[in-house]
């Protein structure tokens, strides 16, 4: 038996039955166990139990719901979230006697604030998710949006109800409320006008099932749909914007008697089997328990006598089983019982149903479809089920098996079967006769088809990949669905594709053929079987990754491969046979660009096409791009450059101001003479007047007092050709980069040749940093379009963006970044990488002299998704009701939270939100230590102790507070990091990191363990555990025999240094200089403050126990004494830890008060324990200190292995 559930299920209430929190609770038909209110904005209208949390107001934008009436904290968490929403004016207070006046009025203002509604334009979402409900309550949900000093009949506002495993429909009734043509978790209102006295328009959904999960949310969207005419004489909602629900009530219905259920008819009844079910009508405010019972005699309400229960569980809504192994020809009875806390209901009536008399099955072939070189569509029907549905087999090969199943080559059971039926075959051969035929078996007999079918293979097509797009933004969209039952929705996807050519006069059949781009992997992604290609015709498949071989699963009719393509030059492309051999392809592909295309012209040539024309004949081709005769380079005095065309018939235009040239740019007649720092770029244009992509080269003049400039560094180069370098926050500034890399002698010159070279954008970046002299930049490579352009810099994976970090100001040691991330990535925590250089930035559009020397610069990569970065996987958008599945980065700052997605969906938004608002959660309940339940359901812990000791352990003054980075792998859990900005750490001239012996900085620092103010709470509530206290202390103590001892920390520091003493004394020279006379002064200090630091921590906790024994062989009988310098030792001989939870001593544990006696194999597992011990310096840990770090050692009284005691026994 199957059991079946309703999900998103709803019914209509009856017309007028409302609950309202002022109505008598004797006269209300479910009493509340609670009522809550969120508002935008609280006034003197307002209950003072109202909540506000907003996504975009400056206050918090998730927390506890309020009982209204009490005041009381409530388990349920609300929490909102928005994509595009803005405030907007004009919000006002229902009408006296609507529905919005009489559920709102006196505890939600639409009035209140200066700003009073939600403005949601096109694509813009309002949500509010209730999580940490009772999964076996019921809950009653109100909402509305009032705005109204003009009459605006075209704005309506879509809202919809998701995550409820069942609901009851109870809107607003009156021509301003539409559900007709909608899902029936959506109402779409009029919002443009809800204050008036006709109006008041109220969404509602009763008798809410929030399921196993506890949780269900409401999302408000601009509706652009039908409305009636009698409101708009349009009859579209075709405003400009609407207004997101900015009032909600939450009511849990308390248990307030039992609950009802009635019993629906049988469906799909047949000899043996058949689907029973019901309703519950009532669940009298708790999801009752459910049991189905049935048998051939009426049991009546007497539950011993039905033959047979089946119990389904919490149930609310319809409900349904599949009853299997009945009796044909027979009648069963069946009735519906379920139950809650109050009591108990049977179905009013015993239902019926007569199963069906069974004979054998009945079974026909049709003829074959989509016949091809390697794949065929085998067709039949079963004409007659015998009430009983049959399995059906189908036979085939290249010999007729007659109805003799050992004689056929193949067979597939393709499970039961009625009506006509395919089976999509693709193993087989070109030019080749095959046959085939089909069996049918139900429980009353068999059937063979009554007639062999033949039919032959085609030849195998000359198919081509004839373009594609690796980079496309607009030229296809498309939405995808899970199911083909489901609709379209949510967000348009814009994907790679791959256009598949048939030159021939034939259909091809390409099913079992592939795509890949792995030419190691030529299987990588099959064409499902009866896949065909027109005559002349085209195939366009999307590169997406999603794997869809379902074209009803994609909007427009497409499949969609397992891979995408990434544009970078890097990629392959092949498409193969059903045995993985190369069909056509390339296998070198240039660097593509955004929305242009690639391909194969009617000469076989490949090009690039500005006109894309996916599904039809590549016509708009693009000419070859002309050669530039120098590469990039610096220069003196003056040389010429030659452009040359690939066919005489085309001319070239070109620029050198920057500009991307067009067909109207100068005509290039004979070389160019360079004789001041230029950038060139150029095009070809055919003579129909097609133009070519763009190439360029850069020349940078150098001036004389730099010629003889070196370096043991690489030296960076950023020309902006006489254009200032944009401020923070500004859109990127245009640049050229070039780098130049030491040569064989180890010296870098100036006028060596350039090892990269990139055309791309800066600004400058960071936030008080940005007013210092020397500047801090953010950097992406481009390509000719402005678009990202991947390159590795000096070893370290490719990627486009990038920061150049000049140490100095505050950092004078100059190498606190790159310490720090190089001690984080040798603790296994990822932290970006970084590169030295030396660079040179010239924006006033001179030579290149000494003064655009700006000193010394580490690149850095940026904290993003990627491969080589912060490897979470990019998070699914959500749409085409697709679940939100990957990985994202969130950050704690003054500005976006939102990194990676940085402009999230509101599914996404919705996803990340309920993991950050879920840890806060979880930390701060009264269970935050289960493991099961509490903070460690959302936090990956290893990953919270070592971010918080890396901060600690440098006095990083605004760790965890700015620039403080989480991120979440599809799999896992939410890990703090990376790490990031120690500019103000490690006794900077900040002045409040100076001092080593203290828990934190002075002033406004962050304090590590007990910050309640700035942080996240979840902080200071994982340092209420005292687990976690001593996790975090054992962690310290073995990253202190690790990492962080002193050898280890000084040797990084000596080989992070080592390469740039002579690049620090220029830095030195051009902008701050040392405090402690040079930079091997700076470096002897930062040690000295790390070995103060690390032992001044150290002395904070007791020390591990000491054996006085270091020799593992004892005599027999030998002593073993465990000793401490304060406090007891206890220990173990069992391997057992002698700490038990919460800081308990575990019954086990032995108390050292003399020697352990050592006869045999021992090990001896020991703490310290000293009750009370913490510490009582400002800012340390409230409780869990009491123990030190665990230590184990093993003894023996063998005698140790030797030559002459070892046999091979």
């Amino acid at each position: 038996m199957t059991d079946r559930r309703s999900k998103q299920g709803g019914s209509a209430r009856r017309s007028g039955t409302r609950w309202m929190l002022g109505e008598p609770l004797e006269e209300r038909a479910m009493l509340a166990a609670f009522t809550a209110y969120n508002g935008l904005f609280s006034s003197n209208q307002t209950s003072p139990n109202t909540t506000f949390y907003s996504a975009i107001n400056a206050v918090d934008n998730a927390g506890p719901l309020k009982d209204v009436v009490t005041g009381a904290d409530q388990a349920a968490i609300l929490s909102t979230a928005h994509v595009g929403a803005v405030f907007d004016t004009n919000g006002t207070q229902p009408a006296n006697g609507t529905d919005a006046a009489e559920i709102f009025g006196g505890f939600v203002d639409f009035s209140a604030g200066s700003q009073r509604s939600i403005e949601i334009g096109p694509g813009a979402a309002y949500e509010y998710r209730f999580e940490n409900l009772d999964p076996g309550a019921t809950y009653q949900f109100a909402g509305t949006a009032i705005r109204g000093n003009s009459s605006y009949t075209d704005r309506w506002t879509l809202a919809q109800i998701e995550g409820a495993e069942s609901f009851t429909i109870a809107h607003s009734s009156g021509a301003g409320v539409v559900t007709a043509g909608l899902e029936p978790n959506q109402v779409a209102f009029w919002a443009g006008h809800n204050a008036a006295s006709d109006q008041g328009y109220v969404v509602q959904w009763l008798d809410i099932d929030p399921g196993p999960d506890g949780q269900f949310t409401v999302i408000s969207t601009q509706y652009t749909g039908s409305i009636p005419t009698a409101i708009d004489a349009n009859g579209v909602a075709d405003g400009s914007k609407s207004y997101g629900i900015a009032g909600v009530r939450l009511t849990q219905d308390e248990a307030s008697g039992p609950p009802a259920v009635e019993n629906v008819p049988a469906t799909d009844v047949l000899a043996f089997n058949a689907t029973i079910g019901g309703t519950i009508t009532t669940t009298g405010g708790e999801v009752p328990e459910v049991t189905l019972y049935f048998g051939t005699t009426d049991g009546g309400t007497n539950a011993a006598a039905w033959q047979h229960a089946v119990p389904l569980g919490n149930v609310s809504g319809e409900f349904s089983t599949v009853l299997d192994s009945l009796t044909q020809n027979t009648t069963y009875h069946y009735r519906g019982f379920a139950q809650n806390s109050l009591g108990s209901a049977w179905a009013p009536t015993t239902s019926t149903l007569q199963t069906l008399p069974a004979s054998a099955p009945v079974i026909v072939n049709r003829a074959v479809e989509n016949v091809g070189a390697f794949s065929a569509v085998l067709n039949g029907t079963v004409t007659d089920t015998g009430n009983d549905l049959p399995i059906v087999t189908v036979y085939y090969g290249d010999n007729d098996g007659g109805t003799n199943p050992n004689a056929w080559d193949h067979h597939v059971d393709i499970g039961t079967q009625f009506g006509a039926f395919s089976l999509p075959v693709s193993n087989l051969q070109p030019l080749t006769n095959y046959y085939f035929t089909t069996f049918a078996q139900n429980s009353l007999g068999s059937d063979w088809a009554p007639a062999t079918l033949q039919f032959a293979t085609t030849d195998t097509p000359p198919l081509q990949i004839s373009e594609f797009m690796a980079d496309n933004s607009a030229t296809l969209t498309t939405r995808t669905r899970v199911a083909s039952t489901v609709p379209f929705a949510g967000d348009v996807m814009t994907p790679d594709w791959i256009e598949i050519h048939n030159p021939t006069d034939t259909v091809a059949d390409i099913g079992g053929f592939h795509l890949t781009d792995t030419p190691n992997s030529p299987q990588k992604w099959a064409f499902p079987a009866g896949t065909v290609v027109p005559p002349n015709g085209y195939l366009v498949v999307y590169a997406s990754g999603l794997d869809i071989v379902d074209t009803a699963l994609d909007q427009t009719g497409r499949l969609h491969t397992s891979f995408e393509l990434s544009g970078d030059g890097s990629d392959r492309l092949l498409l193969t046979d059903a045995d993985g051999e190369r069909v056509a392809g390339f296998d070198t592909i240039p660097l593509q660009s955004e929305d242009i295309s690639y391909g194969i012209d009617l000469l076989g040539e490949e090009r690039f096409y500005g006109v894309p024309t996916p599904g039809s004949n590549n016509a708009n081709d693009v000419p070859p791009a002309p050669v530039i005769s120098v590469a990039s380079k610096t220069f003196t005095g003056s040389f010429t450059v030659e452009l040359t065309a690939s066919l005489p018939t085309h001319s070239i235009r070109y620029t050198t101001d920057e500009r991307t040239p067009t067909t109207t740019s100068t005509l290039y007649t004979g070389p160019i003479t360079i004789s001041s720092t230029t950038q060139l770029r150029a095009i070809a244009v055919s003579p129909d007047g097609k133009v070519s992509t763009v190439v360029s080269a850069s020349y940078v003049s150098l001036g004389a007092n730099v010629l003889n400039r070196t370096s043991n560094l690489p030296i960076m180069i950023v020309e902006t050709f006489g254009d200032s370098v944009p401020g923070v926050g500004s859109t990127y500034g245009d640049s050229f980069m070039a780098l130049i890399e030491p040569g064989e002698d180890g010296v870098t010159v100036l006028t060596d040749a350039f090892d990269l070279t990139t055309r791309g954008g800066i600004h400058v970046r960071g936030s008080s940093s940005s007013g210092f002299a020397k500047k801090q930049y953010r950097v992406e490579f481009w390509d000719e379009n402005n678009e990202d352009q991947k390159q590795s810099v000096l070893g370290m994976p490719k990627e486009a963006d990038w920061i150049f970090y000049g140490p100095n100001q505050y950092d004078r040691v100059l190498i606190s970044n790159p310490l720090m991330f190089d001690l984080s990535n040798q603790m296994g925590r990822y932290a970006t990488r970084t590169r030295w250089v030396e660079m040179y930035l010239d924006s006033n559009g001179g030579t290149l002299d000494t003064g655009d020397f700006v000193g010394l610069y580490a690149i850095t990569e940026v904290i993003e998704e990627g491969d080589d970065r912060v490897d979470v996987e990019t998070l699914t958008t959500g749409a085409g009701g697709v679940p939100v599945q990957g990985g994202f980065i969130w950050k704690n700052d003054r500005g976006n939270a939102y990194v990676d997605p940085e402009s999230p969906t509101t599914q996404q938004r919705t996803y990340i939100n309920s993991w950050i608002n879920g840890l806060s959660s979880a930390a701060a309940g009264a269970n935050f230590t289960d493991p099961v339940n509490g903070y460690a359901k959302y936090a990956d812990v290893p990953s919270f102790i070592d971010h918080n000791i890396l901060n600690m352990v440098s006095m990083n003054v605004d760790a965890l507070r700015l620039s403080s980075f989480y991120f979440k792998r599809p799999d896992g859990k939410l890990e703090a990091g990376p790490i990031w900005d120690f500019d103000r750490a490690l006794d900077s001239t900040d002045g409040r990191d100076n001092n080593p012996r203290s828990w934190f900085g002075t002033g406004d620092s962050t304090r590590y363990f007990d910050d309640n103010d700035r942080v996240r709470s979840w902080w200071p509530d994982m340092f209420q555990d005292p687990d976690f206290v001593q996790a975090y202390i054992d962690r310290w103590f073995d990253l202190r025999q690790g990492v962080l001892s002193l050898d280890n920390m000084n040797a990084t520091i000596d080989r992070i240094a080592e390469p740039i003493f002579d690049a620090a004394a220029r830095d030195y020279q051009r902008w701050s200089g040392s405090r402690y006379t040079n930079f091997a002064g700076e470096l002897n200090h930062l040690k000295t403050w790390l070995r103060q630091r690390v032992e001044w921590v150290d002395s904070q906790w007791l020390t591990p126990p000491v054996f006085d024994v270091a020799n593992p062989q004892v005599a027999v009988n030998g002593a073993v004494n465990v000793t401490a310098a304060t406090g007891q030792v206890y220990y173990t001989l069992d391997g057992s830890d002698p700490r038990g939870d919460n800081g308990s001593i575990r019954p086990e544990a032995i108390l050292a008060n003399g020697a352990i006696r050592i006869n045999g194999l021992t090990n001896i597992t020991a703490r310290v324990y000293r009750q009370n011990h913490g510490s009582a310096t400002q800012g340390y840990i409230p409780t869990g200190d009491d123990w030190s770090p665990l230590v184990s050692k093993a003894y023996f009284n063998d005698p140790p292995a030797a030559p002459g005691n070892l046999v091979i026994s």
